[in-house]
């Protein structure tokens, strides 16, 4: 995982590894590897985390990266601090 990092999702609802792991029905150590980048997702289980965050599957798997490119094809700029959209 990566961009939108799973740590700061699981910090911005204040969670910590193993309150996260025991919400998602998963070990802490799927967690921390998730985390670290060690271990990727299954896609079902992408899409649990995806679900618990209200965010889309991929920016869990594929993380912020993959929307400024996708932002930058359509010629916008992201701006990380507010997450609004401009022109550019």
């Amino acid at each position: 995982m990566s961009g939108v990092t799973l740590a700061s999702l699981r910090n911005g609802k204040n969670l910590t590894q193993r309150e996260l792991a025991e919400k998602l029905d998963v070990s802490l150590s799927a967690i921390a590897m998730y985390e670290t980048g060690a271990r990727i997702p299954s896609l079902k289980q992408a899409k649990k985390i995806a679900s618990f965050f209200g965010k889309p599957v991929e920016a869990i798997i594929f993380g912020h990266s993959a929307h400024e490119m996708q932002a930058k094809q359509i010629g916008v700029a992201i701006d990380e601090q507010s997450a609004t959209i401009e022109p550019e």
